[in-house]
């Protein structure tokens, strides 16, 4: 009875050629997927790890960021407009103590112009990252969509083959996910 049953809900010749077709699309997503989430691994430590780097870079004594190099220089400037304004003492003193420290964080950035340099270089390596970030999320969708458009289309042969083989698999993978329905179809060939 159980022999008869499997029988019917064996694909004619025709189905054969598809249901093999589905099934390498699927294995090619599946290969793809795989490596796919790999590259994001990949992608995740290496911003991990930059991102490290550049703390520990900026941590350093004495290395000035370009934001605060430029926070300095515009008050400097704004310190010397207003002394330029009022040409009082109380100006000149707060111009000459902007201007010390500019001077200061000068010397200081020209001190550790490589340590600079390494903060301009991995702040431009986490941004190609996360550029190829966003890629990857975007083919990880496309092949996810490629996906779920071969399971739908293996789901609705098995149905047109035999109703009562498409109810039955339907109930048993009812929550099983993609990746067993290919290994549940008794006629695909391995």
């Amino acid at each position: 009875m159980a022999g008869r049953r499997r029988a019917a809900c064996r694909p004619d010749g025709s189905d054969i050629g598809a249901l093999a077709a589905w099934k390498a699309d699927a294995e090619r997503t599946e290969a793809l997927l795989l490596r796919l989430e790999a590259d994001r691994v990949r992608i995740d430590g290496e911003t991990v790890r930059l991102e490290a780097d550049r703390k520990a870079t900026g941590d350093i004594a004495g290395v000035v960021t370009d934001l605060e190099a430029t926070r300095i220089r515009s008050m400097r400037e704004a310190a010397w407009a207003q002394h330029r304004r009022t040409l009082d003492a109380g100006s000149a003193d707060t111009f000459e103590n902007a201007l010390r420290q500019d001077d200061m964080v000068t010397g200081a950035r020209l001190g550790h112009a490589q340590d600079i340099a390494r903060l301009h270089e991995t702040g431009r390596q986490l941004a190609g990252l996360a550029a190829e970030r966003a890629q990857l999320e975007a083919r990880l969708a496309a092949a996810q969509d490629s996906r779920r458009v071969v399971a739908n289309a293996v789901a609705s042969a098995v149905g047109a083959m035999h109703p009562a083989c498409h109810h039955r698999r339907r109930r048993r993978n009812s929550n099983s996910g993609w990746p067993g329905a290919t290994r549940r179809l008794p006629s695909l060939p391995r």
